[in-house]
């Protein structure tokens, strides 16, 4: 059985699934150059397009002869697009109908609401008919986004359409990875979120990355790995998920942790698990809750950073890049704009701040081959994440 793996980026899982033995094939936006040699690959960059657009992935899997498929980010926010894939093919993961379900947010805090778990309050069309105060502890995100692109502190004005104003909540951005089979489900990790770091040129609430395990800052009241499975199993009961799925959710200060989202996919931080276990997070995918999970405690820290071009620049000779920490690589000379990913860094250590210093290195690293300048403030190499842009420690 050949699996076609689609979505804006399939390395990783791609990758995943060629070392537990699976046949595969590949079509997303970046056609990285360290995709599985073994799997046939189709990119939309090679295919004419300048931008990611998902409805494409449906013209471009016409003619591929696949028996089955599992999808990535950011088809979770398009099951119409799934639906059209998955025709005459085994669906692995999510269907449709659910997520129709998990991605309508105002479903999910009223579900949340009902099983009381704690989420950031989502403004409605009826609250923007007087004022709302302090419009500053609002932000402003997309419906159909991922990865905290394009959320910005809201303006107080309605939004548009496409668009939604939600809680900001003060506190530690994490998430967990869990396997379901629609009834019964198994935390496989937490792990903490890296979110607008300029170290690795994101900013804002851009995600950047993970550091694995999860080593909370400061204090909190509640057991996070208690309310973590809590809430994946009440929101497995209730969705019907299954697969490999992501929760991002913000510790605060004190008290539990509060849900931001689902993501009913595999997500990135998967990958990190993966290399601290050597358990296949594809073979979970495929058939949750029926191997065996070697889930001793990890002997390091584990991170991946996402390094993002601070300008426009052309990749150099990705040739040794192969036998690096780097993946998400691209191909020698590719044209690579400000703004966009150069390639994905991964690093360990004896413990988190030896873990994020070796990331930070990595990805200082990459920009010198790429010819980039360094960032010039490195002073917020990612302690907790309180807030973006409120940390620092010393560099590295």
């Amino acid at each position: 059985m050949r699996i076609l793996l689609t979505g804006v980026s399939v390395r990783a899982l791609a990758q995943s699934a060629v070392r537990a033995g699976y046949d595969v094939s590949c079509l997303d936006f970046f056609g990285d150059r360290d995709l599985p040699v073994q799997a046939h690959s189709v990119s939309m960059s090679d295919s004419g397009y300048e931008t990611y657009d998902p409805h494409a992935l449906v013209e471009l899997a016409k003619p591929l002869d696949d028996d089955a498929l599992a999808y990535v980010a950011s088809l979770e926010n398009h099951p119409d697009l799934v639906a059209r894939l998955a025709k005459d093919r085994l669906l692995i993961g999510n269907t449709p109908e659910t997520l129709e379900k998990i991605r309508n947010w105002t479903l999910l805090e009223t579900f949340c609401q009902e099983s009381g778990i704690a989420m950031p309050r989502i403004l409605t069309e009826a609250d923007f008919r007087t004022p709302v105060s302090e419009p500053d502890e609002w932000l402003l995100k997309p419906m159909k986004g991922g990865g905290g692109h394009a959320i910005r502190r809201w303006d107080g004005h309605p939004p548009e359409t496409g668009w939604y104003v939600q809680q900001r909540v003060e506190g530690m951005a994490a998430s967990a990875v869990f396997e379901a089979d629609g009834t019964r489900c198994r935390v496989l990790g937490l792990s903490e979120q890296l979110i607008g770091r300029d170290r690795f040129g994101a900013s804002g609430f851009r995600y950047c990355g993970n550091i694995y395990p999860l080593v909370p800052q400061g204090t909190t009241n509640g057991d996070i790995g208690s309310w973590v499975e809590k809430t994946t199993r009440k929101l497995t009961v209730h969705f019907g998920l299954r697969g490999i799925n992501g929760l991002d959710f913000i510790i605060p200060p004190i008290g539990n942790p509060v849900l931001v989202e689902v993501n009913p996919r595999p997500p990135a931080s998967a990958e990190l698990m993966e290399l601290a276990h050597g358990t296949s997070i594809f073979a979970a995918h495929m058939h949750p809750l029926e191997h065996v999970w070697h889930h001793d405690p990890a002997t390091s820290v584990y991170g991946k950073a996402v390094v993002f071009a601070m300008r426009d620049v052309t990749a150099p000779d990705t040739t040794p890049w192969l036998t690096m920490h780097r993946r998400d690589i691209p191909n020698s000379g590719q044209f690579i704009q400000a703004g966009h990913p150069i390639c994905t860094v991964i690093a360990n250590g004896m413990n988190r701040h030896e873990c994020v210093c070796r990331l930070g290195m990595a990805a200082d690293a990459v920009r010198e081959d790429c010819g980039e300048v360094f960032p010039t403030d490195t002073s917020n190499d990612i302690p907790a994440i309180p807030h973006p842009g409120t940390d620092s420690i010393s560099p590295c």
